[in-house]
């Protein structure tokens, strides 16, 4: 998701930052990457993980693969994945993994 925030937000030149941002909470593992591009818009953020869907302005970048690729490996580990719009402008891509114990 890294990788992919990063390639998408080259062009845009109101893009400013990528952060990550991972910590514990409630026995899982909560991963943020978010940005100050654009952001998503708001009739899209339910078909991002789609199967081969791209958002309207992007059709002729990519596959369409990437986000459901990522939300089925997210999927098979018991995670949970999403996104939404960041506080601070631009688009916010969350998961969890849960955390194992230690024995």
């Amino acid at each position: 998701m890294l990788e992919e925030a990063l390639a998408l937000l080259r062009p845009v030149a109101e893009a400013k930052k990528v952060t990550l941002r991972a910590r514990a909470a409630g026995g899982e593992a909560l991963f943020a990457v978010t940005d100050t591009g654009p952001g998503v818009a708001p009739e899209d953020l339910s078909r991002l993980f789609e199967r081969y869907w791209q958002a309207p302005k992007r059709r002729s970048e990519g596959s369409g693969l990437g986000l459901y690729i990522a939300k089925g490996v997210v999927d098979a580990h018991g995670g949970r994945i999403w996104a939404e719009r960041a506080a601070e402008g631009g688009a916010a891509f969350c998961f969890t993994l849960p955390l194992a114990c230690a024995e």
